[in-house]
């Protein structure tokens, strides 16, 4: 009897026993959402790779989809308030292919004319002069070649952008014909030019022609050429005085042509 109890006894300890592990089971999968059977399995991690990302510095100056490497925009430009600043910072952008800076200061049109000056000018330009007219200054800068380049500034609109608003360019020029390259130099002698005179002239010439009376107003501009023996051809220039300009007809073309000068 005693036998069949504790028989009895031990098979309800071990049933009781399998129950419990049976729950603290089912316990253990009903933890996650859903019936997800998988939730209570703790995620495999590859510890090699687990490395944390550097954070991503953002520039707030940048617009969406601009890259990083981009700068921002500098400060506004300051436009001149008077119109000799002004034709002398235009010219300054144009001279230094500063394209941008350039169509700041001019209208499109005038902005156009400067792209398409031929040739490759000298640099040194200086301020000559302005002159106002009407709510405007007409200022020429000359460079040491004797280029000149004269622009419009229209004074409502100083201080701000656009205020070029034409321009003319007058540049030194080596004729290849013996009476227009001395009509080139009688020109910039009467009108003052004297770097676009030594441009043309060895220096004697440009003294010699400078002491005599410079014509001013209307005069009647006349030339006679007589060509000479060793490749030199003589001018003969009547501009309210009379002289003579010797040009070598092998420097034609190039500058300091007129090497020689006389009275008629």
């Amino acid at each position: 009897m005693s036998s069949t109890l504790s028989t009895t006894r031990a098979a309800a300890l071990a049933a009781a026993a399998f129950i419990a592990v049976l729950l603290a089971g089912c316990g253990a999968g009903q933890s996650g959402s859903g019936g997800d059977q998988t939730a209570g399995l703790a995620p495999e991690v590859d510890v090699t790779t687990a490395v944390p990302t550097p954070p991503v510095i953002v520039d707030p100056t940048l617009g969406p989809g601009e890259p990083e490497t981009e700068l921002p925009e500098g400060a506004p430009v300051s436009f001149p308030t008077t119109a000799r600043a002004y034709a002398e910072a235009t010219v300054a952008a144009w001279a230094a292919h500063d394209i941008e800076g350039l169509a700041g200061f001019t209208t499109e049109q005038v902005h156009e004319q400067f792209l398409e000056i031929p040739g490759q000018l000298n640099t040194d330009w200086i301020y000559y002069r302005c002159d106002g007219v009407a709510g405007s200054s007409y200022c020429t800068l000359r460079n040491g070649d004797g280029d000149d380049v004269r622009l419009k500034v229209v004074h409502q609109y100083l201080g701000g952008p656009h205020a070029v608003t034409e321009l003319k360019a007058d540049l030194t020029e080596y004729k290849t014909n013996a009476e227009d390259y001395a009509r080139e130099f009688v020109f910039a002698w009467s009108g003052g030019n004297a770097p676009r005179m030594r441009a043309l002239a060895k220096p004697e010439v440009v003294d010699a022609v400078n002491k005599l009376t410079r014509p001013s107003g209307q005069y009647i501009l006349s030339f006679q050429v007589q060509h000479g023996g060793a490749g030199l051809a003589m001018v003969y220039v009547s501009a309210g005085v009379s002289f003579r300009l010797d040009i070598g007809t092998t420097l034609l073309g190039q500058p300091k042509a007129i090497v020689g000068y006389g009275a008629k």
